[in-house]
Formats: structure tokens, C-alpha cells, sequence
């Protein structure tokens, strides 16, 4: 029988060019949706930076209680990235709305349930438009994502009324969405070395 440490193996690995790292979750995207995406980024491609400035980028997060402290994590051999599908599962926590564009922050709301469609139009119209559209860029385009509160006909109407012009976005595309980067920001923020929380 032979006897050796967690550590030795390690160093033998790490010798012959394996490394240790997190496996990435991958969500799986059909083909017609690569396609979507492929078409957006042709479409958009030649937007001017003026008109970029004119996005009103606007996403949900729900930050559970306890965070992003667990991972997987493998020996790759010469750099290789391994994926791994992982379903979503509910957890307790907050959820979050948010929206920024070019000339910064504008607004964070705190939401105790799920939101739908009437919960989504009922926070536009009483919390968000209120204090902010008189600051807006005139002309200015909204960007939200294919969430059902979102693609729903009520909140469809809600913005055909109010005349505002939203930007078709192509599904799967959290990485276009500039708002991730202030989610990762937060998340790193809230959960650091591993913390969690008791309530919301």
C-alpha cells in the first residue's frame, strides 16, 4: 500500500502542467439562439457612441442569503477551462432592480417578492419615472432583458403608452448588459471569504 500526502500529489500535478481551477457554470444555448445573438451584434454594431449614451441599462438581481461562498473546482491539464451545468435552485434572499447609464448610476429598489409583470410596471411608474425621467437623455432607449415581466403584455402596453423606446435584446445575453459588472461588484462586496446572512 502506498502512502501519500494531498500535498504531494499537488506538487506532482502542478509539475506536469495541471492547474486547479473552478469549473465556469454554462447555461446551454440552442442554436437559434446563438443566431439571435449573432444578429443583435450585426445590427449594433455601427451604433455611435452617442447613441450607446442614450441606454438605459436596467436588470434583477436576487442576492440570496447565502452567497456565492461554494464552488467546484478541478486539475485541468495545460490551461483548459472545464464547464459544468448546474440547475437553479430557490433560495432565499433579495430581490434587486437596477438601473445605470453613461453618466452613471441611476436607481436601486429593493423588491420583498418575485417580481411580475404588474409588480415590474407598479415600480416604474411609482418609484423609478417619478424621480428620474425629467433627468433622462432625450430619446433615451430601455434596455431590459426577456424576463417574463418584461416581455409580458401588460408591461409591453405600459411602455408603448408612456412612448418610450426599448431595445430588442437578443436572449441569453446577461454579458451584454453592463449592469452584470455592478452585480459582480456587489456580489464580491456582500459575500466576501465566504459570507452569508441570516435574513434579508
Amino acid at each position: 500500500k502506498l502512502s501519500i500526502s494531498v500535498r504531494t500529489v499537488q506538487q506532482i500535478l502542478s509539475a506536469n502542467n495541471f492547474k486547479h481551477n473552478r469549473i465556469m457554470k454554462a447555461k446551454v444555448i440552442t442554436e437559434a439562439a446563438r443566431e439571435k445573438q449573432l444578429e443583435f451584434a450585426r445590427s449594433h454594431v455601427n451604433w455611435s457612441q452617442h447613441t450607446w449614451d442614450l441606454v438605459i441599462f436596467t436588470d434583477e438581481k436576487k442576492f440570496d442569503l447565502v452567497g456565492n461562498d461554494s464552488h467546484i473546482s478541478a486539475w485541468t491539464e495545460g490551461g483548459q477551462r472545464h464547464t459544468v451545468e448546474i440547475p437553479n435552485y430557490s433560495k432565499k434572499g433579495l430581490m434587486v432592480w437596477g438601473a445605470i447609464c453613461a453618466g452613471g448610476t441611476l436607481e436601486l429598489i429593493c423588491v420583498d417578492e418575485n417580481i411580475n409583470a404588474q409588480i415590474y410596471v407598479e415600480m416604474l411608474e411609482h418609484d423609478f419615472f417619478p424621480k428620474w425621467e425629467d433627468d433622462l437623455p432625450e430619446g433615451y432607449i430601455w434596455m431590459q432583458d426577456n424576463a417574463p415581466p418584461h416581455a409580458a403584455t401588460h408591461t409591453k402596453t405600459y411602455l408603448e403608452n408612456k412612448e418610450i423606446r426599448v431595445l430588442s435584446w437578443s436572449p441569453h445575453s446577461p454579458d451584454l448588459n453592463l449592469i452584470e459588472n455592478i452585480w459582480g461588484i456587489m456580489s464580491q462586496t456582500m459575500y466576501h471569504q465566504g459570507k452569508s446572512y441570516t435574513n434579508t
